[in-house]
């Protein structure tokens, strides 16, 4: 998950010092559409990558702020006449989009080139994808204008001029105009032939004449007969090849399987990724020979991609072929092929599976720094596959933590997430493992024991409060007050009191069981003091008793310009659950347009909608929002409304519980999704 960061900057034009966020370092990137467009956890922190000033309204790159351009008087003069606050703009975009809209307008001001233009432009499209916003058509068919007006702004063939052109046919193409995108495709393929003809390096990491090439191939033969696909993979470039072997793998009529192992065959093993990619996305019983076939590619997609579909069809006759895949060891892999091996639950996988993993933990033993496979997913599968050695395996690895950070995000591959998905099942390894002589094992075993609501192990968990180590202290009396036991409060509070600045937000959750005057005392006390920020204690704050100085501070909050803020006053409101709280939290949903604060709303709409009186009224309210608002906010309102026991985004919430099985690292993101499920079936249960 990235993580944002705040950031002071100072306005180059009105000099007002402000705090903003950053994108950070914390995202990863794990590809890249034909749009060019980065994908990966980038796309939580993308729209961080522009700031404007609260007060004067001017915008710019946030890491341009910290290195800033001068101003001449005249220039100066112009943009302090034109431009305004963005609290003071009303131009029907949502709050993500304003900062980027604002910036658009700077550098028209500014007159800076059209290439500059169309980058921005195109990065204000990107965020509208990132958040599902409805007007990014609008968006992409503006940034295809101004790189069309860029391209023609250069002067000859050069590396800019083929960006030009490929982005300004990519972006028409994706709106339907196959003309223009193919005049513009063909711009970038003359300029980027011209460069190779006179040796310049163009493509940077990106091979833009093979894009375009493939795209203008997407609309030149995409309504090609399947016979005249097989032709043309014979005669043309291995680009345009790839593109249409690609067409004829996305068709699943009897004509087409039956031409595409003879176009399968004729391609070199990287050309085949493209099919491939097609097959798992419709995987069909007739594709089980080329798929067994590209379990023996060295290349890493290849094998991820046949896996995939592999998982989905569950034919017996895998198992062999997916397993020596997996001995082959190629790196990258192991995830999607133990996926596929559990799917088809062959009786032979758990003998196999650990013989395997021994091999290979003996092949790394004494080679910490050496590159090797990733045992996760072949430990994951053992911890679930129901015997004793499975069981024994994962205590095994639950001794050998080593990481105890005071936050409470489960640690990247170990067996936590799975000893929590077997719940009252590993009570009796639980109860051993809280005597273990590794602190960090005691601890997260506590942490099980807190997510599991274990209540019989509340007296085992008991003796951890005088462990000489902190942070099991700290857990101990976390887990017991959500096992019932809230009497330890000052024993966290003397603790948290110990800690460095540094440390402190990280530990606040430590806390969030208990509610009396001393939390409450020393959650102001530390605000008071600047070691936290409103946004990490509002939610705290909220679960204490009312009082007038947490209502106000609540109120006040409700209206800052930080989401941050507003989001924790969102939360701290629902947990108050004043008598006005469901209609002002609706009204702040429908005015607001941050993602982060309309899930907190989804989320106090949700806890507010538990009693009875109210359920009926926020129910219909979530659920017309469900069918209109932004993809990116349909699975928290699923949740609310399963959570509220009505089914209309129940297939949303299963879908998201499935994708535990692709990789337990993920299990912080699916987690919330198994949990309600598990209770909406409880509860069902118990009303039949």
């Amino acid at each position: 998950m990235a993580i944002s960061v705040a950031v002071r900057l100072s306005c180059p034009l009105c000099e007002h010092d402000f705090e903003a966020r950053d994108m950070g370092q914390s995202y990863y990137i794990s590809g890249i559409d034909t749009d060019l467009r980065e994908t990966g956890s980038v796309e939580q922190v993308r729209r961080y990558s522009v700031t404007t000033c609260p007060q004067c309204g001017f915008g710019d790159f946030t890491w341009d702020f910290f290195a800033p351009d001068e101003f001449e008087d005249d220039e100066r003069s112009l943009l302090r006449s034109e431009l305004a606050p963005i609290s003071a703009q009303d131009n029907g975009f949502p709050s993500e989009i304003k900062p980027f809209v604002a910036t658009l307008r700077c550098f028209e001001l500014r007159g800076m080139d059209s290439g500059s233009k169309a980058e921005l432009a195109l990065l204000t499209y990107y965020v509208a994808r990132d958040m599902g916003f409805h007007g990014e058509a609008d968006l992409r068919n503006q940034a295809a204008t101004l790189f069309a007006k860029a391209f023609e702004d250069e002067d000859g063939a050069s590396a800019l001029s083929v960006r030009y052109a490929y982005l300004a046919g990519e972006l028409r193409r994706m709106s339907q105009e196959s003309e223009l995108a193919i005049e513009f495709f063909d711009h970038a393929i003359s300029h980027a032939e011209q460069l190779q003809t006179q040796g310049i390096e163009f493509t940077g990491e990106l091979d833009l004449l093979g894009m375009a090439r493939r795209q203008r191939a997407e609309i030149v033969h995409g309504q090609d007969s399947s016979p005249a696909l097989v032709a043309v993979c014979k005669v043309e470039s291995k680009d345009v090849r790839a593109e249409v072997s690609r067409i004829l793998a996305s068709r699943r009529d009897s004509g087409s399987l039956k031409l595409l192992p003879e176009v399968f065959e004729g391609l070199e093993d990287r050309e085949r990724v493209t099919m491939l990619r097609e097959f798992s996305k419709n995987p069909h019983p007739t594709l089980l020979p080329m798929l067994h076939t590209a379990l023996q590619s060295k290349n890493a997609e290849s094998l991820r991609l046949a896996a995939k579909a592999l998982s989905q069809i569950k034919d017996p006759s895998s198992f062999s072929p997916l397993f020596k895949a997996l001995e082959r060891g190629v790196l990258t892999t192991e995830t999607a092929l133990m996926e596929a091996i559990r799917r088809l639950d062959h009786e032979d996988a758990p003998g196999k599976i650990r013989s395997l993993l021994n091999r290979w933990e003996s092949q790394n033993e004494g080679h910490r720094w050496a590159t090797s496979n990733d045992p996760a997913p072949l430990k994951n599968y053992l911890y679930l596959c129901g015997d004793e050695t499975g069981l024994d395996r994962l205590a095994q690895d639950m001794e050998a933590l080593v990481e105890n950070d005071l936050w409470d995000k489960v640690p990247f591959g170990s067996p936590i997430p799975a000893a929590i998905r077997l719940s009252f099942a590993t009570r009796p390894l639980l109860r051993r493992l809280l005597k273990s002589n590794n602190a960090v094992t005691r601890r997260w075993t506590a942490h099980i024991i807190y997510e599991i609501e274990d209540r019989e192990c509340l007296d085992d968990v008991r003796p951890l409060l005088a462990d000489e180590n902190s942070t099991v202290r700290l857990q101990a009396a976390k887990t017991l007050a959500r096992l019932g036991d809230r009497s330890h409060c000052a024993l966290v509070l003397k603790q948290l009191r110990g800690l460095d600045a540094g440390e402190l937000p990280f530990a606040l959750h430590f806390l969030v069981e208990f509610q009396n005057a001393e939390a409450r005392d020393f959650l102001l006390e530390i605000y008071r003091k600047d070691l936290v920020t409103l946004g990490e204690i509002l939610p705290l704050l909220g679960r204490q008793e009312t009082d007038a100085e947490i209502s106000a501070l609540i109120e006040k909050s409700l209206g800052s310009l930080d989401e941050d803020t507003r989001a924790g006053a969102v939360t701290a409101m629902a947990f108050q659950g004043c008598s006005s709280a469901i209609e002002r939290l609706k009204d702040l949903f429908d005015s607001e347009g941050t993602e982060t604060v309309k899930r907190r709303l989804i989320f106090g709409l949700a806890r507010l909608g538990e009693t009875e009186d109210e359920r009926s009224s926020i129910v219909s309210f979530l659920k017309h929002h469900f069918e209109t608002c932004e993809p990116r906010l349909k699975f928290p309102i699923a949740m609310a409304l399963l959570h509220l026991e009505d089914e209309s985004g129940i297939e949303i919430v299963r879908e998201r519980a499935a994708a535990v099985e692709e990789s337990f690292d993920h299990y912080d993101l699916v987690a919330p999704a198994i949990k309600a499920l598990s209770l909406y079936e409880k509860r069902q249960k118990q009303n039949i």
